[in-house]
């Protein structure tokens, strides 16, 4: 896919991926731009950009492998809303990336040897804020850092303490707060 960009690429329509494998994908392996979708049961390993890159998309994420990217796991803009469950991330820039008034739920989920395991920010000025997280029973291991929230930003984890090495002035809230 050196020609085109992108491995897979859904714009302005739906979809429904389920049991596949993506690997060595020139730049993002699947890129989803104004679309509406399910994916289900992915192997996702050594892309050259992001595993999934999310753009004003609704979508469903459930039992999805990412392996070995160049920049980001799952990456979620410009006011998407994700809902996700058993999702594992290994060796990323940024395991998840949430930006600009985007929101994520992840469930179940485990972040593993990502230089940042979540990250929470604004990149367009369009948006206003940065995004948001909503978790539960998401387990962080060997990562730099495990949580970077922007001023503005907001994660929210249930069920579980917060993991060592984090930074930034956004807004964390557990259970114990």
């Amino acid at each position: 896919n050196t020609l085109s960009d992108d491995l897979l690429h859904f714009v302005y329509g739906s979809f429904k991926i389920t049991r596949a494998t993506l690997s060595s994908c020139y730049s993002d392996c699947i890129d989803v731009d104004y679309a509406l979708g399910d994916l289900s049961n992915l192997l996702i390993k050594y892309a050259g950009n992001d595993g999934l890159d999310f753009m004003t998309s609704t979508s469903t994420l459930e039992g999805i492998e990412i392996r070995t990217v160049g920049d980001k796991g799952i990456s979620i803009g410009e006011k998407s809303q994700i809902e996700a469950t058993k999702i594992a991330i290994y060796e990323a820039q940024d395991g998840i990336s949430v930006k600009d008034d985007s929101s994520l739920k992840l469930h179940n989920s485990q972040l593993v040897n990502n230089k940042t395991a979540i990250s929470i920010y604004k990149k367009n000025w369009r948006y206003g804020k940065p995004g948001s997280l909503e978790g539960r029973e998401i387990h962080f291991s060997g990562n730099d850092v495990s949580l970077s929230v922007e001023k503005g930003g907001v994660l929210k984890l249930y069920g579980q303490p917060l993991p060592d090495r984090r930074h930034g002035d956004g807004t964390v809230v557990t259970d114990d707060n």
